[in-house]
């Protein structure tokens, strides 16, 4: 019987252990492997400007700040744009991923072209360095209450927390090879990038402006 054991305990110790890291979530398009050990990106963001364009409406403008935390270049699509907003009532919440308010962003096909033709709308981030990007894709809209017959899934005015998925590679292509090509200019980025939780407020009787 002993032999046995042995034998078993040896076995199970030269099964491979896979440690589980956190990652970010993948893009929607141009899904590709896991993020290289080396290549590390943060995201946080700030309210650029805010307006409600009609009442249950209210309109965030965002600028990204990417941050190379790892210890090799970070090749990063400028055309990245927000996948999901998630809204959150606490820090603990949003670590906890119970969001308050989830929304999809609505994208349509035949605005991705397969691949890119170069780097020229791509960012090179070296190690330490960070990249702002604010566009029209920068952009979020929640749903806010303004009563009492709102829906239950609307704000109410009071303190949050939001972040965004973000997609960052907008092609149909497959990032594999140009993550080959380009590998002498550093790591292209195309898994995606989840925000850092940033504090906001839904202000009550805000109002309302006429948006173009």
């Amino acid at each position: 019987m002993k032999p046995l054991v042995l034998v078993l305990t040896f076995a199970l110790s030269c099964i491979p252990v896979l440690k589980e890291t956190s990652a970010a979530p993948k893009s929607r398009i141009g899904l590709t492997g896991g993020v290289a050990p080396k290549a590390q990106l943060q995201l946080t963001t700030t309210i650029v400007r805010e307006r409600s364009c009609f009442p249950g409406h209210l309109s965030l403008e965002l600028r990204f700040r990417f941050r190379n935390v790892g210890d090799e270049p970070v090749i990063l699509d400028k055309l990245s744009f927000v996948d999901r907003t998630l809204v959150s009532m606490s820090l603990k919440a949003a670590a906890s991923k119970k969001y308050q308010q989830k929304i999809r962003a609505h994208l349509y096909a035949d605005t991705f072209p397969v691949n890119p033709t170069d780097l020229s709308d791509f960012a090179i981030i070296g190690p330490g360095e960070v990249f702002d990007l604010e566009s029209g894709q920068t952009r979020v809209s929640l749903f806010v209450s303004e009563g009492k017959h709102q829906s239950k899934d609307h704000l109410p005015p009071g303190n949050y927390f939001l972040q965004v998925d973000v997609a960052t590679w907008t092609y149909f292509g497959d990032a594999k090879q140009l993550r080959v090509k380009w590998r002498d200019k550093g790591r292209l980025w195309s898994e995606g990038v989840t925000s850092q939780p940033m504090p906001f407020a839904v202000k009550q009787n805000r109002p309302i402006v006429k948006c173009s």
